[in-house]
């Protein structure tokens, strides 16, 4: 198999190191892409060219509401966003001045000469503003009346080959994983890279949403899959109505859970919004900071950039008994261990799992986005892992794990609203 090579170190929020990804495509099915400005590996992994050198960049993105009088600085203070959409030009130069890079919305432009003038006229603005490498993508809503516009697809993936030869990826967001494989069959080559929703606010209680991730990534289409995006910023009409944040100190446990599922980025759709709430109001604006130097953490250790899930792992919780006593319907559906605790799959308790095997040490991603804390009975395939373990480390604390090790199982405790990242030492 041939590999085509480059090397790129990590950006996050100007953070940089010296580790470096060598391929683009790895032999996954999915077709990497080779930009000017930005290249996606076929794993997701993005890296921006910054000062003549290819960097990762792990996307922490927003989506505004025009509220912000063209100041962004809000937004990427302390770290917490890196890019945000950009509806034209100039809104992208604003962007560029809070130190974030910008993703270009293509929706409002429409089919026929009008799309063809206005998105080749702004793309050109762009251009002569010194702006291309400001810019991380290209994007596209695919979701309800736009899923069957083939036309309009089509003319829009042309004027972006016109006017932005192999520069940045065309990012497609789609609201429904499992009905994408139709783009890929009808018309291909109309996206370079993917991305999903985790969350929605019409849906608050999603329990598998991160696992869409794997959905998208295993559908019958050769994009990469990058973004896992959480929603609320809309809706609330007379038949919704939702506290302005429903989703609470659950959102950077959820965006967690979906890069333990394989994305290599997140975006929040949106500030203020219908809920008329600026995103600083949120319960989890504080929570952002950890999240991200987290991230930053393991990408240095090239954990996120790994390949997703190469090893097996199977985790059950001890469920204790509510004071409302659930005991006769959970007979009915759950068996019990020894000790008389009900086991529940990870799928039923919002506890994301995925695992990363980077120079032949394995390492698995919890993340436990349930009100309390959870304690989990895993098994590791060892088979799979190349290696039977000792000692759990928790490589975020980086110290030593105390817990029970027996036949490559062990017990962990995860407490509420957070994760852990634990490596298994010889």
């Amino acid at each position: 198999m041939f590999l085509k090579v480059f090397v790129c170190t990590i950006l996050l929020f100007a953070f940089s190191s010296a580790e470096s990804c060598k391929t683009l495509d790895y032999g996954n099915g999915k077709r990497a892409f080779d930009g000017v400005y930005v290249k996606v590996d076929s794993l997701g992994n993005v890296c921006t060219k910054e000062s003549g050198e290819w960097r990762y960049f792990f996307p922490v993105c927003i989506y505004s509401d025009k509220q912000r009088d063209h100041n962004y600085t809000a937004y990427s203070v302390d770290g917490r966003f890196n890019c945000m959409i950009a509806w034209n030009a100039s809104n992208l130069g604003h962007i560029k001045d809070a130190q974030m890079k910008g993703i270009l919305d293509t929706d409002p432009y429409q089919e026929g000469e009008a799309l063809a003038g206005k998105l080749s006229t702004e793309i050109q603005k762009i251009k002569k503003q010194g702006l291309m490498n400001s810019l991380l993508f290209y994007y596209t809503d695919y979701e309800r009346k736009r899923i069957d516009a083939w036309q309009w697809h089509k003319e829009k993936q042309n004027i972006l080959a016109k006017e932005d030869p192999k520069g940045h990826p065309h990012y497609y967001l789609n609201g429904h994983p499992w009905s994408v494989e139709k783009i890929y069959k009808a018309k291909k080559n109309i996206s370079d890279i993917l991305g999903t929703y985790v969350y929605e606010r019409w849906n608050q209680y999603q329990p598998n949403g991160p696992k869409r991730i794997i959905k998208l990534e295993s559908n019958k289409q050769n994009n990469p899959v990058v973004m896992a995006q959480l929603n609320y910023g809309v809706g609330g009409d007379k038949l919704h109505k939702y506290p302005k944040d429903p989703i609470g100190k659950r959102f950077t446990p959820i965006a967690m859970a979906s890069v333990a599922q394989g994305a290599k980025g997140i975006a929040f759709w949106k500030d203020y919004g219908s809920t008329k709430t600026s995103v600083e109001d949120n319960i989890w604006w504080n929570d952002l900071p950890k999240f991200n130097a987290d991230i930053r953490k393991m990408m240095q250790a090239n954990i996120i950039q790994s390949l997703h899930n190469p090893f097996s792992i199977i985790c059950d919780s001890h469920y204790y008994r509510d004071k409302y006593d659930r005991k006769i319907l959970l007979d009915n559906i759950y068996k019990k261990d020894i000790f008389g605790y009900y086991l529940i799959p990870d799928d039923n308790l919002n506890i994301s799992i995925g695992t990363r095997l980077v120079d032949k040490k394995g390492y698995v991603i919890i993340s436990n986005w349930n009100s309390s804390s959870q304690k989990l009975h895993c098994q590791v395939n060892t088979k799979e892992l190349g290696y039977s373990f000792r000692k759990l480390y928790d490589f975020i604390e980086k110290k030593d794990i105390v817990t029970v090790l027996q036949n490559n199982t062990f017990i962990l405790s995860i407490d509420a609203y957070s994760w852990r990242v634990v490596e298994f030492l010889q």
